[in-house]
């Protein structure tokens, strides 16, 4: 072999040492690479691993833990069941409310008889159950019982008490936009709920069946509802068309800072022939309901006022009535937080109850013991209510309140209504107008956070125009609530 023979073989065994290595390099290098990549991934996994460690003791220390257990139960039991045919709630939260109130009249009511003095205590209880299913639909369902103590005669009798209070479904972000739409049973609440409310203070409150639906903008909100009030029991002998229907449009608007501005239509359509007119012959309601409101607050001055008017037919009557509400306050710079208020709300009567107009206003689905005294004798409904009223919250727990109510009819000829809104005593005109006056004193202290105690003392003095169409004691009432919110 020749010397440059040699020399080639040389060289290409050198190349190939060298190519081995650099290859050999590559590939430690690359080993290297994925054991540091490994290492990196396993430091994070353990870094969120102590941050969840962290989260379930602050969850355990705040006691938010025994209701997110409750929620992993759940999910896993629904993520495991074999048939589900929907993908499990993304979050579940359960809640509740057990309420008990006493209460004792020293005279029960002012009708045919002046019945003589009542006591009970009263128990609603509510759970309820928030599902988020997916990101824009939405399940809520509350069950309710109320009761009175010792209603069932025994601790062994039932009286079944339990139904759905409320019960619907939310698809939120409808079409991309902020609209809403909710389907099923659910309270309805506008303005300052003069003429439509949930009724907390009844122990079974106000709900309806229907469909809502609102969209909201930076500065304003509209709300359209169509709900069935009572639907037709052919049972009972209904006909199909026989249901009460309640819809309207309300408009919010909150454009000027610290005030707010809406305006509203309602209409009912009751198709039940239950309806007497002013001939006596029976008939349907069909009547809708306008209205303004307009409140706000500045420089320690608090201000509202709502204008309503109705129009429509009430058997063969005419329906023709209006009403108003007036609110004016001032609230101190003290520590106290002490303010004054004064209040007007006027609601037309009938001024002649043959004549074929229906000029009686009726205020819906209100929330008529919040407004025309605690004593429920009185209602936005023929007649003036001027209300005097001092309050004051010693502390961030506790407010008090005393308000003075005087109560005059506005056509005597017509009824005195009270808040339920049927008619209390009738008698055709030629005696007084005066109803009577309410002192309300009131106490609510929050006890903690989920514990809130009310403590109320009213007393009726009764006017000329109960003194003249029949009994006319006057009436103390006294009650005393708890609330605790779970």
């Amino acid at each position: 072999m020749t010397i440059t023979k040699r020399f080639a073989l040389l060289g290409l065994a050198l190349v190939a040492a060298l190519v081995g290595s650099a290859r050999a390099q590559d590939e430690s290098s690359a080993s290297l690479r994925e054991r540091l990549s490994k290492l990196e991934a396993r430091a994070v996994s353990q870094d969120e691993k102590i941050r969840t460690l962290e989260a379930r003791l602050a969850d355990y220390e705040s006691g938010a833990a025994i209701s997110s257990e409750i929620e992993t139960l759940i999910n896993g039991l629904v993520d495991d069941a074999p048939n589900a045919m929907a993908p499990k709630s993304k979050a579940v939260d359960f809640g509740g409310q057990i309420r008990i109130r006493g209460e004792f009249r020293s005279v029960k009511n002012y009708g045919a008889g002046v019945d003589d003095d009542v006591d009970f205590v009263l128990q609603r209880t509510r759970l309820h159950a928030d599902f988020r299913i997916v990101d824009n639909v939405r399940a809520f369902v509350q069950l309710q019982d109320s009761r009175n103590w010792g209603e069932e005669g025994s601790p062994n009798g039932d009286l079944e008490g339990v139904d759905i209070h409320q019960a619907y479904l939310d698809y939120e972000k409808v079409f991309g936009h902020d609209w809403t739409f909710r389907v099923g049973r659910q309270e309805l609440q506008y303005g300052d709920q003069r003429l439509v409310s949930p009724l907390d203070w009844h122990p079974v409150g106000r709900s309806f069946d229907g469909v809502r639906t609102w969209w909201k903008g930076e500065t304003f909100q509209l709300d359209v509802f169509a709900m069935n009030v009572v639907e037709a029991s052919l049972a009972t002998g209904g006909e199909a068309g026989d249901d009460h229907y309640f819809a309207g449009a309300y408009f919010h608007y909150t454009g000027i800072e610290a005030h707010e501005l809406d305006v509203y239509l309602f209409y009912r359509g009751f198709d039940t022939g239950t309806f007497v007119g002013e001939n006596g012959l029976m008939g349907d309601l069909d009547d809708v309901t306008i209205g303004i409101r307009f409140k706000g607050k500045t420089d320690g001055f608090d201000y509202s006022a709502e204008i309503v008017y109705q129009t429509g037919d009430r058997a063969d009557d005419d329906v023709n009535a209006y009403a108003w509400a007036a609110v004016l306050g001032y609230t101190f710079d003290s520590e106290w937080k002490f303010r004054i208020g004064a209040e007007w709300t006027f609601a037309s009567g009938d001024e002649d109850p043959t004549d074929g107009d229906y000029e009686t206003f009726d205020p819906l689905f209100p929330f008529g013991h919040s407004y025309q005294g605690y004593l429920d004798l009185f209602a936005w409904r023929n007649g003036h209510d001027i209300v005097l009223k001092v309050s004051a919250k010693p502390t961030e727990e506790l407010w008090l309140e005393v308000a003075f109510h005087g109560f005059i009819l506005d056509e005597d000829s017509d009824a005195w209504y009270g808040a339920a809104g049927t008619a209390i005593r009738r008698v055709g005109g030629g005696v007084g107008n005066e109803i009577g006056y309410e002192l309300d004193i009131h106490a609510k202290y929050q006890l903690d956070a989920a514990t809130a105690l009310w403590f109320g003392y009213s007393h009726f003095f009764a006017g000329d125009y109960v003194e003249d169409t029949g009994d006319s004691p006057d009436t103390d009432w006294i009650f005393f609530q708890m609330t605790v919110n779970f």
